[in-house]
């Protein structure tokens, strides 16, 4: 467990986590990996909520290809919130040591205050597409670049779109 801070008051989150690759005995299934993570009870009392994480690392046959498939899940307790729900599709093809393609494909419904921004407190239908590019350029450091579309229902608006420019490092 872990001890939350939030705006004066107190708390105690419970911090989850949990994964497990089949064993090459289970076929054509072999090498999948299944993962779940969670924080539970984390904020006050009354406004509770607990995220979920469930994650599926599946082996394709072609080599440099991998498919990962993620579902995100957030419960609030105040009713006046809905639990938000994204299932996000990751598809990568490295072409070789240093550079890799990336595709995301997310959907589901956000129906929680987005990031404090008024008048956007509930994304149903939300359809985001991102393209992307990893390029390695040392050990450790990877320049990005990334072009994304979200759209949801109700949109009044084109799709919000937007090209990204990263250099992560790891550590």
């Amino acid at each position: 467990s872990a001890r939350i801070s939030d705006k004066g008051s107190t708390g105690t989150a419970y911090l989850l986590g949990a994964s497990y690759t089949l064993p090459d005995s289970t076929g054509f299934a072999g090498g999948t990996t299944i993962t779940y993570g969670g924080v539970i009870d984390a904020g006050a009392d009354d406004e509770d909520k607990n995220n979920h994480y469930f994650g599926v690392s599946i082996p394709l046959p072609v080599e440099g290809l991998t498919y990962n498939l993620a579902w995100d899940i957030v419960e609030h307790a105040a009713a006046a919130n809905a639990d938000d729900n994204v299932v996000g599709h990751y598809l990568s093809y490295a072409l070789n040591d240093k550079l890799t393609v990336n595709l995301r494909y997310e959907h589901g419904n956000i129906n929680s205050n987005i990031d404090g921004v008024t008048g956007v407190e509930n994304i149903d239908g939300l359809e985001s597409m991102t393209i992307g590019l990893d390029y390695a350029l040392w050990e450790n450091v990877t320049s990005r670049v990334e072009f994304r579309s979200d759209d949801w229902d109700g949109k009044t608006d084109s799709a919000d779109e937007s090209m990204t420019v990263n250099i992560i490092y790891s550590f």
